[in-house]
């Protein structure tokens, strides 16, 4: 199973545009929009991911995949910085 998430939909000023724009490429393909203010759509995502099944997140820098990570196994395994001024995360090391 193949699943598309966008991250960070509360700093998303055209959602709706970028669905329409993913929707032409990604055809039949699940997009889960999510943001750590919305626990739902989390633990939809969560859901999503079987027992026993191996899953990567790929993504570029400051897309929220530690945080996405920590909140699957309830607690901080993965690092996690502050945004930086552009609305991005800051790679951590």
């Amino acid at each position: 199973m193949t699943l598309i998430v966008l991250t960070k939909a509360d700093l998303c000023e055209n959602l709706t545009e970028k669905l329409i724009e993913l929707d032409e490429v990604a055809i039949g393909v699940e997009v889960v929009v999510t943001s750590t203010y919305d626990p739902q759509s989390l633990d939809y995502l969560e859901s999503q991911l079987l027992a026993g099944t191996t899953a990567a997140f790929i993504g570029s820098s400051g897309v929220g995949k530690p945080t996405i990570i920590n909140y699957f196994l309830g607690k901080t395994i993965l690092e996690t910085d502050e945004l930086i001024n552009d609305g991005k995360g800051l790679h951590t090391r």
